[in-house]
């Protein structure tokens, strides 16, 4: 993956490390939420997310989900509104990718929640509401993922010049008078709009 040229996070602690780390740091706690099984000893993995969950999550989960929400509050004074912003922040802005990270850490927290897919299972979501965060979710991984490889590098901030030619990407030809451009202006805030009212009532 380095050879790739891919930036992978990585960390190398024991079980006990994670546990303290876990119950200080908000990136390390995040981080062990997220965490899936890859390769090696699953024995060992499933022992630290249990000793996580048991000694963290089950000790302190009001004041963890509080932390998150006004962690979330404060990105969203700082980065604004994404669906009112010509150039909105794909990732950190008020109805990017962090708010659906952040409903997902807060369910995490308040159900054990293994999957995305288990919004729908424990009822945070209707099926119709999971199929269209999915239909957004795509949209803005498909246009960052675009936006990161003409950039040459990661980067979150959508700009006049990226937008232009991933609407052209997009195959958002003119129609009714309207350039790809002003088709993409259209068709974007929507997405972060949903994504914002859908992840919204997590933040109350």
């Amino acid at each position: 993956m380095w050879d790739a040229g891919l930036d992978v996070g990585h960390a190398t602690r024991s079980i006990d490390e994670c546990i303290s780390l876990g119950s200080e740091d908000t990136e390390v706690m995040t981080s062990l939420l997220d965490a899936r099984f890859v390769c090696g000893m699953s024995a060992i993995y499933s022992d630290c997310m249990e000793k996580f969950r048991n000694s963290v999550i089950a000790k302190k989960s009001d004041k963890l989900v509080q932390h998150l929400i006004e962690m979330n509050r404060q990105r969203h004074e700082q980065f604004g509104d994404s669906s009112y912003l010509l150039e909105p922040n794909l990732k950190e802005g008020q109805g990017g990718l962090r708010d659906y990270h952040t409903m997902l850490w807060i369910a995490r927290i308040r159900s054990d929640l293994k999957q995305p897919r288990d919004l729908e299972f424990f009822g945070y979501l209707s099926h119709s509401e999971y199929s269209d965060l999915n239909y957004a979710l795509s949209f803005i991984w498909y246009v960052r993922n675009w936006l990161h490889h003409l950039v040459g590098r990661r980067y979150n901030q959508l700009h006049f010049e990226q937008q232009e030619k991933i609407a052209k990407i997009l195959h958002l030809g003119k129609a009714d008078g309207q350039q790809p451009v002003e088709r993409f202006f259209r068709q974007a805030p929507w997405i972060y709009e949903y994504i914002e009212t859908t992840t919204s009532y997590f933040f109350i």
